[in-house]
């Protein structure tokens, strides 16, 4: 059996019989073994060890890595869908939260990867921060901290409930009787004030 005695999708083998062509990523021998035509070497630490490869988006079922000759989701965000990035591996991930660690402001939601306000360049470590409390959408962090670009519970007293206050970006339980207090509004009573070292 030769070659053109198969059918356009099928390639001889060695035994001499017709078999399907192989995919990107298959072990192969001979270019007419591939669907795409191209049998190399899988890498140049292993030179002898052949697989069919793609040099084009069209033989694969995403995109081509021309570089590599393989098959990936991406190589480019804009190989993705809404809301994703494509991560170093090549393979297309949900977009990065505030506070998530990030590279590049296409894997961010809020599209702001930066160092926070405050935090020295030189520590080269940046995260995915917010601009607005569009960039918020999480249950319990709806606000965006201005100081910190970082999304938190509350920035303000009216972001919690009644019967709450915000201290240091959460909403507690307002301030009982005799409790220290900075200000009427944190208190229960509606007043914060201090006479002779006891607070109503």
């Amino acid at each position: 059996t030769k070659g053109s005695d198969c059918e356009a999708d099928e390639y001889c083998t060695e035994s001499n019989s017709c078999s399907a062509k192989l995919p990107v990523g298959s072990v192969c021998t001979k270019n007419a073994a591939c669907s795409t035509g191209i049998c190399d070497a899988f890498s140049s630490i292993s030179p002898n060890v052949k697989v069919c490869k793609c040099d084009s988006d069209s033989q694969c079922s995403s995109v081509c890595d021309v570089a590599t000759g393989t098959c990936e989701d991406c190589t480019e965000n804009s190989d993705c869908g809404a809301g994703q990035f494509c991560t170093d591996s090549n393979t297309c991930s949900d977009k990065l939260s505030v506070g998530d660690l990030c590279t590049a402001a296409g894997q961010c939601a809020s599209g702001t990867c930066d160092n926070p306000p405050g935090q020295p360049d030189f520590l080269n470590i940046t995260f995915c921060l917010c601009d607005s409390a569009l960039d918020c959408p999480k249950a319990g962090q709806k606000y965006c901290n201005q100081d910190t670009a970082l999304c938190v519970e509350c920035t303000v007293n009216f972001h919690c409930g009644s019967g709450e206050y915000c201290s240091n970006n959460e909403c507690k339980d307002k301030l009982p009787a005799g409790a220290p207090c900075g200000k009427g509004s944190d208190c229960a009573s509606g007043t914060c004030e201090n006479e002779n070292g006891i607070f109503k």
